[in-house]
């Protein structure tokens, strides 16, 4: 797909990406009111040379002591942590963590310890910090005053050792293995002497260098939670809607129509809104110009041009029911007698006709079914037998030939060899015959009606028509010897004119004061139909003649 039809299809499914980012949106909000609030705050304290290598291997001065980090998480801190702040001491668990780290003060390189709480508030979170760090310390401390002892304790017990070989040496002067163990004696107090005026000298076991601050959201901030659940929601939603209408075989675009048909797309009818709410049923007799009317126009030149001589009979078909193709045979057919010549519109759809809504005064008689039963009965359908079956309309050059009664099989009755006399009849009547006929999908009365006729134009509904029943249908006419002309798109709701045409079209005030004006027209129109009418073996020059810029601009029908 190229970046235009990807860009085509995505407004095509615009509903379903909007769909996406709203629900993405709303989980978004979901998430946010369940997410349980909580805060972060950090304090750091850096332990003393002496105490640092007690942390490091576990002895202090000699002695054996339990002082790493992870205590900090155990309840040897929690406890009295907990009962410093006035909580319980699960409510702490799990939400105290310590790293260690180095820092260098002086020459000497210490840990430092950062302690982070986590709590529902920001003040709690900064209490909790301060407290555990608090706690540590105090708890370093403590170790420091007990290894004090333990050294001083064992420092007595070496001078009493010491005094001991001192008065055996007395007794005994030349004894070597006295004179040794005193030695030994003093060489322990000495080390004991060392290792506690060094636990004097430390200072504090713990200094506190970065306070606990309050608490900082740990959660994702509306905006980032919003920002995110909208993105993936953007971006699902176009995932959807590419797959979406990759599957998806309705005919989205008139350009595609040709290649689906393999004939020309004639025109593509843009949509009217007054049209689809039946407040103009025939744009085409409208004195107000259009989109939609000058579309009408430019569908009826381009099948005047395929037409032999311009003159003939041409079918309108569709693939579906409610494609439109009695809104477009009835504005076809208007239009053609606007522009000055004879046209007989024939409501062959027997099964649903429609006519009635757009002719409702042109009904009467028996219609295609009357003269159809009458030549199955053995009734002979002459020329006076067919015109007496049209039917005068509002419109000047305009009859009808109305489906007439309901039968119960339509493709029985058109089958009848008399259709093909009554087109020929109706053909030698007027310039144009335009035929109503059923859809072309699943029915043989198109193909008949179509067979019969110089060319046949199919119409598929933008949005609504699948491109594989297109197929088909054009397949069904051309198996029945119908000659397809071509196709038009009904429907398109991209199908407009650049501004720069809006000056080309009548406004209500040029429109009022033109109506006079169509008097003068109409009889333009009386003389060239009737010469139409009286002089059919003219020239196609001559028969075409209406249709010519000076001819329209003298009408004023376009």
């Amino acid at each position: 797909m190229t970046l235009l039809e990807v860009m085509e299809a995505l407004w095509r499914r615009k509903w379903i990406i909007i769909g996406a980012v709203a629900v993405a949106a709303v989980i978004g909000v979901l998430y946010l009111g369940r997410l349980t609030p909580d805060y972060k705050s950090t304090a750091t304290t850096r332990i003393s040379p002496v105490m640092s290598q007690g942390v490091s291997t576990g002895v202090l001065a000699g002695v054996p002591v339990d002082v790493d980090p992870s205590i900090i998480s155990s309840s040897r801190i929690l406890a009295p942590s907990a009962t410093a702040l006035g909580v319980a001491e699960s409510s702490l668990e799990g939400s105290i963590t310590a790293d260690v780290g180095q820092s260098q003060l002086s020459s000497t390189v210490t840990l430092t310890v950062v302690v982070t709480a986590h709590a529902p508030t920001p003040i709690q979170a900064q209490r909790q910090a301060k407290a555990v760090v608090s706690v540590y310390s105090a708890t370093l401390d403590d170790v420091v005053a007990t290894t004090l002892k333990t050294l001083q304790a064992r420092k007595a017990d070496a001078e009493k050792q010491a005094t001991a070989y001192s008065t055996q040496l007395a007794r005994s002067p030349g004894d070597a293995v006295i004179q040794a163990n005193l030695g030994d004696a003093v060489s322990t107090i000495s080390a004991l002497n060392s290792a506690i005026s060094s636990l004097q000298l430390a200072g504090p076991s713990a200094t506190v260098i970065s306070s606990a601050s309050p608490g900082a959201s740990t959660n994702p901030s509306t905006l980032v939670v919003v920002g995110f659940a909208l993105l993936c929601g953007l971006l699902a939603g176009i995932g959807i809607a590419l797959v979406r209408d990759r599957f998806d075989d309705r005919l989205h675009d008139p350009a595609g129509l040709s290649k689906i048909s393999g004939v020309p797309t004639l025109i593509a009818l843009p949509n009217d809104r007054r049209v689809k709410r039946h407040v103009v049923r025939l744009p085409a007799a409208d004195i107000r110009r259009t989109a939609l009317s000058e579309a009408i126009r430019s569908l009826r030149t381009s099948i005047q041009v395929l037409l032999p001589s311009g003159k003939g009979v041409v079918a309108i078909t569709s693939v579906e029911p409610g494609d439109g193709k009695t809104f477009v045979s009835s504005n076809l057919a208007v239009s053609w007698a606007r522009a000055g010549r004879t046209v007989i519109l024939v409501g062959g759809d027997l099964r649903r006709p429609e006519l009635d809504l757009y002719f409702p005064g042109a009904m009467r008689g028996e219609g295609l079914a009357g003269l159809l039963t009458a030549a199955t009965d053995g009734e002979r359908i002459d020329h006076e037998r067919v015109e007496a079956a049209l039917q005068p309309t509002a419109h000047h050059g305009l009859r009808t030939l109305p489906p007439g009664h309901s039968v119960d099989e339509p493709a029985d009755l058109l089958a009848e060899r008399a259709l093909a006399g009554i087109v020929r009849t109706l053909a030698d009547q007027a310039d144009i015959v335009v035929i109503d006929t059923p859809p072309a999908l699943a029915l043989a009365d198109a193909s008949v009606l179509g067979a019969q006729a110089d060319g046949v134009v199919l119409l598929a509904l933008i949005g609504r028509s699948r491109r594989a029943l297109i197929a088909e249908a054009g397949a069904a006419l051309a198996s029945n010897g119908a000659v397809l002309l071509g196709t038009v798109a009904n429907r398109e709701k991209r199908a407009r004119l650049p501004r720069s045409y809006g000056s080309y079209y009548l406004t209500s005030e040029s429109a009022a004061a033109r109506e006079s004006s169509d008097e003068g027209a109409d009889s333009v129109r009386n003389t060239v139909a009737g010469n139409a009418g009286e002089q059919r073996s003219g020239t196609p020059e001559a028969a075409t003649a209406v249709d010519s810029p000076l001819s329209r601009t003298a009408v004023n029908d376009n």
